[in-house]
């Protein structure tokens, strides 16, 4: 969790591979993203792919007050991962 601007932003890390065509090298790296980077790829997403639109991502708006906690941010992960 950030914080931007006096309030919390929940942020996640995305674990890339790279694997070299013939497999003998896998280049690994980490790319911090937030939540509403992520609102806006499904976005952009679902204009091109109409069914992600089925697909629920987590929202702070449904959080009362905004407060993000471990609970939160478990169930987010677990939505953003799949």
């Amino acid at each position: 969790v950030l914080e931007e601007n006096g309030e919390q932003v929940p942020c996640y890390s995305v674990m890339v591979s790279l694997q070299e065509v013939g497999g003998a090298e896998t280049k690994n790296w980490t790319v911090p993203r937030k939540l509403n980077e992520f609102q806006n790829l499904h976005r952009k997403l679902s204009e091109c792919f109409p069914s992600l639109k089925k697909v629920q991502l987590p929202s702070l708006s449904k959080l009362p007050f905004k407060s993000i906690d471990q609970k939160f941010m478990e169930k987010s992960k677990n939505q953003l991962n799949n």
